[in-house]
């Protein structure tokens, strides 16, 4: 007698799975499309803030000193960044402001991108007025693979970021992701990954980084030899030894006209390996984008008082031997 009211709640159930899991699936592409959309994108202002936290358990007592230090001070507390970009030709202003944990005072570093050079200011090592010039141009000469950084990757960071994105969340299952109210004219996707799925999500984030490898060799970034260490690398690498600390939860800000306005990170991951030794990354993140194919509102002089990048390679080269 009980049959029929038993078989149209389980009827009802299906269907509001079913539903939901259409749902997911149609928000997921809607990510995916978002994130193709925004490589139209040829100008922009951005902005955004990080904190962060990295830990490891045990230095490595190889470590060149003086890189070892500054990593042991960025590794917690707060980023802040502002800038613009315009791709033809290339420009890009970017204000980036540190501010290390249990410091006071933070620190400006200011950066400039014409076309094939890149002019930095680096507080402690710079004269207030002083940056260091930086050649992005391969010193072959030519945009050969492995030859060097190249000047269209910063111009393609952008697309190769999203196609990234898109890689990691198209891998993971419809039922991560749901949509909630956002500000007028923008709606949210929000990505969920709880901390009994991490498999799933490192799984996702390996795939996504081996395919980055492959467009990076495609393009000419990459020489085939890096390209296939980096392979090896990742294929090497165990997602098991990986652990969500609590959900991992990306957001997705998407505008009427289709684009990606603002990209939401907080993640918090451990990892252990084989002998028990682990680090601990805490991230929270937000990058927003604005004035998109705008004309960008640049500013920043072109610097006058320069010296070459390579001075700061010698000097680390020195803290090497100097070990």
């Amino acid at each position: 007698m009980f049959r029929a009211p038993l078989l149209a709640i389980l009827l009802l159930a299906a269907a509001v799975l079913l539903a939901g899991c259409n749902d997911g699936k149609r928000l997921q592409q809607d990510v995916r499309a978002a994130l193709a959309k925004n490589a139209e994108i040829t100008s922009y202002r951005f902005s955004g803030e990080a904190e962060f936290k990295l830990t490891q358990s045990v230095p490595d007592p190889a470590g060149n000193p003086l890189t070892s230090r500054l990593a042991a001070k960025l590794s917690s507390g707060k980023l802040t960044w502002e800038g613009a970009v315009s791709t033809g030709p290339y420009r890009m202003e970017l204000n980036l402001r540190l501010n290390p944990e249990g410091e006071t005072t933070g620190y400006e570093i200011p950066v400039l991108v014409l076309d094939k050079t890149m002019y930095v200011h680096i507080p402690g090592l710079n004269a207030p007025d002083e940056y260091y010039l930086i050649d992005l141009e391969p010193a072959s000469g030519a945009k050969g693979p492995g030859g060097g950084t190249q000047p269209g990757l910063l111009a393609e960071a952008g697309p190769l970021f999203s196609s990234f994105l898109s890689d990691f969340v198209g891998a993971l299952r419809p039922g991560r992701f749901s949509e909630r109210e956002g500000p007028p004219g923008e709606r949210i996707i929000v990505v969920t990954v709880e901390p009994e799925r991490c498999g799933e999500a490192a799984g996702a984030w390996l795939n996504a980084a081996a395919a980055a490898v492959n467009r990076l060799e495609l393009a000419g970034h990459i020489g085939p030899a890096r390209a296939e260490g980096w392979r090896e690398r990742i294929a090497g690498t165990d997602a098991d030894h990986y652990r969500l600390e609590k959900p991992l939860e990306i957001s997705l800000s998407i505008d009427e006209a289709g684009f990606v306005r603002e990209t939401a990170f907080d993640v918090a991951v451990s990892s252990a390996d084989a002998a028990g030794d682990g680090s601990v990354w805490l991230a929270k993140m937000t990058g927003r984008y604005d004035g998109i194919n705008e004309e960008p509102p640049f500013a920043m002089p072109l610097p006058d008082n320069v010296k070459p990048f390579a001075e700061i390679l010698n000097l680390l080269g020195s803290a090497q031997l100097e070990q």
